[in-house]
């Protein structure tokens, strides 16, 4: 265990035995528990949250995305269908949806959940990543491109734009423009490593 993060799991259990319900600190120690791996703790923290507050979004959205590192895809789907309900504007828990379809192959109900997000947040660059490895995974490389080039009008510098950009270039057969992404990507991540004195 990395101490740091074991001290700081000791000081939230310390905290928690005078004030057991104090949600903050419930939620940092839950989420120390995720990176540790002990998802089944972490759960216990986020029950004991939702017990009290049923519509805590941060708790209910995290032990969903508990549920699917477990394996436990109905009882994920069932949280984001509950949030998503009592708050229509949750793109988390919309995402979390519409990629669990795409797990399930529902890809028609995926790609709905995703372009009425978009509709939604037209500027956020993720949104059409996210839609374009929806698109990739049924081979529609040409409208994957076409997502991944407004992502990066939205978000120049981000590297792995580029990458994905070289990859469907790549599966589009399109070999001179993928080589030129690649190049692009490189220079983007040299140019963001510290210089040395």
């Amino acid at each position: 265990m990395c101490g740091d993060t074991g001290s700081a799991l000791e000081n939230y259990s310390k905290v928690l035995k005078t004030s057991k319900e104090n949600t903050p600190v419930l939620l940092q120690r839950a989420a120390v528990y995720m990176q540790l791996g002990r998802t089944d703790d972490a759960i216990e923290d986020y029950n004991s949250i939702i017990a009290k507050d049923p519509r805590n979004t941060d708790a209910l959205i995290m032990r969903a995305q508990a549920f699917l590192i477990k394996g436990e895809t109905d009882k994920a789907k069932k949280e984001f269908v509950k949030i998503i309900e009592f708050t229509p504007g949750n793109t988390n828990a919309k995402l979390g949806l519409a990629m669990l379809y795409q797990k399930e192959k529902m890809y028609d109900k995926a790609t709905a959940m995703i372009d009425l997000i978009i509709e939604e947040e037209p500027s956020n660059a993720s949104l059409y990543i996210a839609r374009s490895n929806l698109l990739r995974e049924q081979g529609f490389y040409e409208l994957a491109l076409m997502d991944v080039e407004k992502a990066i009008t939205l978000e120049p510098s981000n590297a792995d734009y580029y990458t994905l950009q070289s990859i469907l270039y790549e599966k589009s057969g399109k070999r001179d423009a993928a080589a030129k992404s690649r190049r692009k990507a490189e220079h983007i991540r040299l140019q963001k490593q510290p210089h040395k004195q």
